[in-house]
């Protein structure tokens, strides 16, 4: 009896040794499996972007398609760019712009756009392909978008044709993670005390990640700087209405009283190239244009505006 007795223990415990691993084997499997399956479902769902509200960032709007093919897909979404609403609301494209014709080849989805297209601002022109780029490059048989406009391609603020571009052309013009913050290093250029050199200060900022950083980077210029030595360039009553990178040019549009109001012994010169030189620190780009109220052909005193800033190396050497 005592033999039987303590052999049932030990067939009980090699029982639950055997038994649950293979349970255990089991639920990771399993569990596995839904979260392969969920990200396949994940996969499939797409995201139409939109001008928001405050006409400044991207908006999107999910979208799950009933079914895979590419052709299927593509003319949903261009029949919602075209017919949809968002939100209920406004319409996906502005001016009531639509999709003429489309076609793939090569990779390189090409947009027929109708005529009204020329009609949209700077700011509203790049916000509006910068949807529709980031819509359609989503689905790997995309890597390209051309924009025409009865079949010649649309051009930049100079007439030169755009050509194509790719998720990667646009930058900042999207309003995801909302209530994500994040720390960032900017360069900040100010006045020295005589007005007539431009000087660095580096100062560390805490904001909300959907701000974009050019704009973070203006208004901090406009606050003013911190370190002995420097000196405002910009009046701290400096509105900006937008500001949008595309095409590795920053377009900065201010209020009519950035040209109004300026800092003892400051010119509009070292005014717009104090701007130029924040920005392209802070950015991609390597060039500015400077409108007000929307209008590119504006004057900052005798001043031009309507022009391209770059780096002013008589101002302040570049950073390497």
């Amino acid at each position: 009896m005592k033999e039987r007795e303590s052999g049932i223990p030990k067939l009980k415990r090699i029982f639950c040794c055997a038994v649950l691993p293979a349970v255990f084997i089991l639920l990771l499997a399993g569990r596995v499996l839904y979260a392969a399956q969920e990200e396949t479902e994940e996969q499939k769902k797409y995201q139409i972007y939109f001008i928001d509200n405050s006409e400044t960032n991207l908006g999107s709007e999910k979208y799950e398609p009933e079914k895979e093919s590419v052709d299927y897909i593509l003319q949903y979404l261009i029949d919602n760019y075209n017919t949809g609403h968002r939100e209920g609301a406004a319409r996906y494209l502005p001016n009531d712009i639509t999709i003429e014709t489309w076609s793939l080849e090569e990779n390189t989805l090409t947009l027929n756009l109708s005529e009204n297209y020329r009609e949209l601002g700077i700011s509203q022109e790049i916000l509006t392909r910068a949807a529709m780029v980031k819509t359609f490059t989503q689905f790997p048989e995309i890597l390209f978008v051309v924009c025409t406009v009865d079949g010649e391609e649309i051009t930049d603020a100079r007439g030169e044709p755009i050509g194509k571009m790719s998720a990667d052309t646009f930058v900042e013009v999207n309003s995801l993670d909302k209530d994500a913050y994040r720390y960032d290093t900017f360069t900040l250029y100010f006045a020295d005390k005589d007005g007539k050199k431009l000087i660095p200060e580096t100062r560390r900022v805490y904001y909300r990640r959907s701000i974009p950083k050019a704009r973070v980077a203006l208004e901090q210029l406009a606050n003013g700087p911190m370190e002995k030595g420097n000196y405002p360039s910009i009046s701290s009553s400096s509105t900006l209405l937008g500001v949008v990178l595309a095409d590795g040019i920053c377009y900065a549009d201010f209020a009519r009283n950035f040209t109004e109001q300026l800092p003892e012994g400051i010119t509009p010169e070292m005014a717009v190239w104090s701007v130029a030189h924040t920005l392209i620190a802070n950015t991609n780009v390597s060039k500015v244009e400077i409108m007000i109220d929307g209008k590119s052909e504006a004057s900052f005193g005798e001043l031009d505006l309507y022009q391209f800033f770059s780096w002013n190396e008589e101002l302040s050497p570049k950073p390497d």
